[in-house]
């Protein structure tokens, strides 16, 4: 286990009060929901995870004009586990908004063989991360975003710190940004790191991604969901993690590092039984990674368990196989995208 230089401990402390009073900030004036749910899951590098996690959002008519919170507390059996605050917040006054985010996180890190989700090494880390986006609409439906990432980490025998700035516009359609069904999520982001911001690399680094999603109705409760996601890097300091939960669940969380990206997820979502749903999944990757171009794919079936009071805030289980017919298992919250 990595102890907090004790240098760091009033960091941490400032990040997990900023959290707590973020938390309990009196919401707007709307009518707002809370949902808590306990977690007990299973990550295939992990092992058996246990933790809680807690919701604020707007219910009714307001699920796109108030702001969204959410906490998460995991722990392993063992030593290691992560806290992660976000607070999505899309209107200030006159336009403008302000979302953002702070994690820690002491799950090792581990390598893998680019065919195989056998882990291959551990070690021990620290990671304390903060981002801050400052949003500004220009329409009902298209914004404009800019703001900062900062990271340190502590692994077994050093330490690297990073930061970024990143700017982006957005078009966004969507009846509902939780559990959409129909309409289109656009979002074009460059990130550009000049090397006086990292502790790794000598060189400056820049990123562009482009994320296009689109929900289309098939029935009044099922749902055809789309999404591709392009991306290309310059430098070292600057690469997309794929795997895990979110892309190419066949595969174990960051198992690839790519400067160079296009992938497509289709997901077909359909009602089972009262709060229960369910995912049927596709998705493909073509990537540049470790000097070589790869493409690989991975697919299976997830369900949605909705939690109380409304079922809009729901808990993640997918289940997953890979090309090389590897088998993957993830517990999470809400939809992928």
């Amino acid at each position: 286990m990595i102890l907090l230089p004790q240098t760091l401990r009033p960091a941490l402390l400032i990040l997990v009060l900023s959290a707590v009073l973020g938390v309990f900030t009196p919401a707007h004036s709307q009518p707002y929901s809370h949902a808590i749910s306990p977690v007990f899951g299973y990550d295939p590098a992990y092992g058996t995870l246990i933790g809680a996690a807690w919701f604020a959002y707007p219910s009714g008519e307001n699920t796109t004009v108030t702001d969204r919170k959410s906490l998460n507390l995991t722990m392993r059996f063992g030593p290691h586990g992560a806290f992660a605050f976000q607070h999505e917040q899309p209107e200030l006054g006159r336009g403008w908004g302000l979302d953002y985010n702070m994690s820690a996180d002491n799950f090792f890190q581990y390598e893998t063989d680019n065919d195989s989700t056998e882990i291959l090494s551990t070690q021990e880390q620290l990671t304390l991360a903060t981002e801050l986006r400052i949003r500004r609409s220009l329409t009902e439906s298209i914004s404009l975003y800019a703001g900062p990432y900062v990271e340190a980490q502590w692994l077994d025998n050093h330490r690297n710190s990073h930061a970024y700035l990143a700017s982006g516009l957005v078009l966004d359609t969507r009846d509902d940004p939780v559990n959409s069904h129909q309409g289109v999520y656009a979002q074009t982001e460059i990130r550009w790191q000049p090397h006086q911001l990292t502790s790794e690399f000598d060189d400056a680094s820049g990123q562009l991604r482009v994320d296009l999603r689109g929900f289309l109705p098939v029935t009044d409760h099922s749902t055809l969901a789309l999404r591709a996601i392009s991306q290309t890097s310059e430098g070292q300091g600057l690469l997309s993690q794929i795997g895990g939960a979110d892309l190419l669940r066949g595969y174990l969380g960051g198992q690839f590092e790519a400067d160079r990206l296009a992938a497509t997820q289709t997901e077909f979502r359909f009602p089972i039984w009262r709060f229960i749903r369910g995912v049927t999944f596709y998705e493909w990757a073509h990537f540049h990674s470790s000097d070589r171009w790869l493409t690989r794919q991975s697919g299976g079936l997830g369900f949605r368990f909705g939690l109380p009071p409304d079922q809009t805030m729901s808990v993640r289980w997918d289940i997953a196989v890979n090309d090389q017919q590897q088998w993957q298992s993830f517990v999470s919250f809400n939809q992928v995208f």
